[in-house]
Parts: structure tokens; C-alpha cells; sequence
């Protein structure tokens, strides 16, 4: 028994509160993809940092709720970059931004996750990637490619640094 739950702690999950780092810019990783995910997710958080602002990468694919996911994921103080999901039809932030007119300054578009982690490398807070499992698999195959993540997934500690 001590031995399976030694292993239960030490079991990392990929795409799971994911530390990762390209360029100069670290970021998080997580698959929140459904609205009870990224109410967890911004409670994992808000639970490590309360307050701090979060630059949410957001891709979510079409047949998803993507206003409860924004909704569930977005504090007064955070901005959304919405991301097209490669390969899948994905909601875009004029849609997000009709169905969620209360956010409408808070929501932004970017062409691609790396675009949007150049354009947030000097914010301060927490950048996330998240809403989308193809999404953190093709961002994290991508950068395994190039050879950038340098950082591991904390599932088991959960120790976040802020910038």
C-alpha cells in the first residue's frame, strides 16, 4: 500500500499544470477543455496566487461551451488571447466576445500560441495555455521538437512561481 501511494505522488500528469518555457517566456500548460476543468483550474490558482493576474492562451474546439469555459476561467484583472486549434473548428473571440458582452475588453485574438507568448513575455502574472487537449498536445509536441520545454509539470507539489 505505501508503495502505491509513494507512486500516486510521484505520477506526473502532461498537459497537467505543465510548467513550460519557450524562449523567454514561462507558462503553464493545462488540458481544461469543459467548464467543471477550468472552474478547477482557475480554483488551483486562485488557491496558489489569489488575485494575480492570469494571460490566458485559450483555444477551444467548437462543439465545446466556450463561454462557461471563458466565463469559469476569466477574474476583472485577466486577459484572453484566443487561439485557432490546428486542424479543428474552434471558437473565435468575435463569437466569444458576443456571447460574453461583459468581457468584451478583456478578450483579444492572437494567430497562434506563439505569437501569443511573444506578445506576453514582458506581462506580469501567469500565462496559461489551456481549453483544448489538441491543442496542449500540438503546443507540446511543438516545442518538444524544438527542444524548448525546460521546465516540468509540479502536479504533485503544486508550487507556482508568479513573475
Amino acid at each position: 500500500f505505501q508503495a502505491f501511494c509513494h507512486g500516486l505522488k510521484q505520477a506526473q500528469w502532461i498537459g497537467r499544470l505543465q510548467r513550460c518555457k519557450w524562449g523567454r517566456q514561462s507558462f503553464l500548460v493545462d488540458g481544461a477543455h469543459n467548464p467543471p476543468a477550468a472552474k478547477e483550474l482557475r480554483q488551483e490558482l486562485n488557491s496558489q496566487a489569489p488575485g494575480k493576474p492570469r494571460h490566458w492562451l485559450l483555444g477551444i474546439q467548437r462543439h465545446k461551451d466556450g463561454p462557461a469555459i471563458v466565463r469559469a476561467l476569466m477574474a476583472p484583472s485577466d486577459q484572453t488571447w484566443m487561439v485557432p486549434i490546428e486542424g479543428c473548428r474552434s471558437w473565435q473571440a468575435a463569437e466569444i466576445k458576443q456571447e460574453l458582452p461583459e468581457l468584451e475588453h478583456q478578450i483579444n485574438t492572437c494567430t497562434d500560441v506563439f505569437s501569443g507568448l511573444e506578445q506576453l513575455i514582458d506581462e506580469p502574472g501567469l500565462t496559461v495555455l489551456t481549453g483544448s487537449l489538441h491543442l496542449v498536445g500540438d503546443t507540446l509536441q511543438k516545442l518538444a521538437n524544438k527542444n524548448a520545454i525546460d521546465l516540468i509539470q509540479h502536479n504533485s507539489n503544486r508550487n507556482f512561481q508568479q513573475k
